[in-house]
């Protein structure tokens, strides 16, 4: 089953499409598959809060999984699950038997795959970038970037592909997309150490209801890449 030829579209502009495992593709297929539902149950809400649209999307991948598949979602799934306040990623993607990924091993009970959710077009104008990268009410930055935490390991750093959730509420795709990789230019000028031009995000596919893309970063003390898939919900 060649889920990664169905997934990754040709304009993906200079990063080159990952040759995918078949769990990761498995994931990102069945995601893929479930946004339309969500959108068309939850499109129309006015609760357009991150947390609240994150908790209804697990309720709704959880619920139209079936025994078939070997894994399960876990909702602000936990980094380190032996320190009380380690950081948690919005949706981790639990093994329910043992698997391998590139290599990798991962044995029953374990996170092989990890989401982040975003809200694209929020009220608040320092948290405009957040998607990318976060700083508090007062400008100093801070370590709540949604890219930014995969880059950094704070999310995901025993993984080397991850997913993006961006649920539209203001603008477009378009917008969104111009704007994302004007900033990571822009962060590559000025922190060519942390950013580059590489960490720009890469167009797959659009649908009438979602958008799909793709980037690959280098991280922070860790000699691997991480590959992060992105799937945009229109909401406007």
């Amino acid at each position: 089953m060649n889920l990664a030829n169905n997934y990754i579209g040709s304009q993906i502009g200079k990063a080159k499409p990952p040759k995918l495992d078949l769990p990761i593709a498995t994931v990102l297929d069945f995601v893929d598959k479930q946004i339309p539902k969500f959108v068309k149950s939850y499109g129309t809400s006015t609760n357009k809060n991150e947390k609240g649209l994150t908790q209804k999307l697990v309720r709704l991948l959880s619920t139209n999984l079936n025994d078939h598949f070997p894994f399960f979602f876990d909702k602000e799934a936990m980094e380190d699950e032996s320190i009380g306040n380690s950081p948690s990623v919005d949706i981790g993607v639990i093994t329910k038997e043992s698997i391998s990924v590139k290599l990798i091993h991962y044995s029953k009970g374990n996170q092989f795959f990890a989401f982040e959710a975003k809200i694209l077009g929020v009220k608040e104008s320092y948290r405009q970038k957040e998607y990318l990268l976060g700083y508090d009410s007062k400008g100093k930055p801070k370590n709540c970037g949604g890219i930014e935490r995969f880059k950094k390991g704070i999310h995901g750093r025993k993984l080397n592909h991850a997913g993006m959730i961006g649920y539209i509420i203001k603008d477009d795709q378009k917008y969104w997309f111009n704007n994302i990789n004007a900033w990571i230019d822009d962060l590559a000028l000025n922190q060519s150490l942390i950013w580059n031009s590489n960490d720009k995000l890469n167009f797959t596919k659009s649908f009438k209801t979602y958008s799909k893309y793709f980037s690959q970063h280098s991280r922070i003390n860790n000699t691997n890449s991480i590959k992060i898939f992105h799937f945009w919900i229109n909401l406007n």
